[in-house]
This record gives C-alpha cells, sequence and structure tokens, in this order.
C-alpha cells in the first residue's frame, strides 16, 4: 500500500486497514496514547510517562520521591512501614527491597527491568504503584 499515513488525518475504512501491512498499521498506531499494559516494558512505560532517564522531567521526578520518602505518609498496598522490617524504613509490601532502591536505581539511569532482576520478590505492579503514588504527592 505504501502510503505516508503520518501525513494522513482520515481514519482508514476497515477494508483499507486490512489490506495494511504490519509496518503501515505500527506507523498508523505509532502516536495513539498507550495504556499501561499495551507497553512492551515497564521502562517503555516510564520512559513514555516520567521522562527518559537524565531528562529535566525524570530529574523532577526523582526530587519529588525524595519529597515523598521524606514526608512519611505511606497509604500503599504497595509499601510497608513496619517498624521491625528494617526499623521501619518504607519497603515494598512482602519484601525487605527499600522504596530508596528504586529511587537510586533511577537515578544511576539503569533500567527497571533490571532493578525488577536485582530484586526478587518486587513487582512490576508494585513499582508501577509506586511510581504512580510518588507522581500523585502533592508539592
Amino acid at each position: 500500500m505504501n502510503r505516508s499515513l503520518a501525513s494522513t488525518e482520515a481514519k482508514p475504512t476497515v477494508v483499507e486497514f486490512l489490506d495494511m501491512t504490519d509496518s503501515e498499521i505500527r506507523e498508523l498506531l505509532k502516536n495513539v496514547p498507550k495504556t499501561f499494559r499495551e507497553f512492551s516494558s515497564l521502562d517503555e512505560h516510564m520512559n513514555a510517562r516520567y521522562g527518559q532517564p537524565g531528562s529535566e522531567i525524570r530529574k523532577r521526578f526523582l526530587g519529588k520521591a525524595q519529597v515523598f520518602l521524606a514526608n512519611g505518609i505511606f497509604e500503599s498496598s504497595a509499601i510497608t512501614v513496619d517498624p521491625e522490617i528494617l526499623g521501619g524504613t518504607p519497603v515494598f509490601s512482602g519484601t525487605r527491597v527499600t522504596i530508596q532502591n528504586l529511587i537510586d536505581h533511577l537515578k544511576t539511569e539503569e533500567l527497571v527491568e533490571s532493578f525488577l532482576e536485582d530484586f526478587d520478590g518486587v513487582t512490576k505492579l508494585q513499582v508501577m504503584r509506586v511510581v504512580r503514588r510518588i507522581i500523585l504527592f502533592p508539592d
């Protein structure tokens, strides 16, 4: 079909869509907002929502994360604060992995996927819940 979908404003008809090649469909869907489940990786989601590692957006996120931790209000199913676990340091629920470990990992521009590999027991869902809590935390 070899047409430029980026410059086409009109939506393709069902017949045109069925005739498209995989690359044409990918190009058509490139600018469609994705839900979390549609991202190929957690890192792709983080980069799309919270900026590339080293970007100003990511730096603001990391600064906000430090304020979030300093405030000490952690009402979340993903975070546990228990004096019996690391002296009350906020950890991912069901683990002894601190939230600070995630923030430090993101500061060093490492991938979230590598964080999940390095810290057994922490799930993608927990990481996303913590990241979402940080973003929603009032400045």
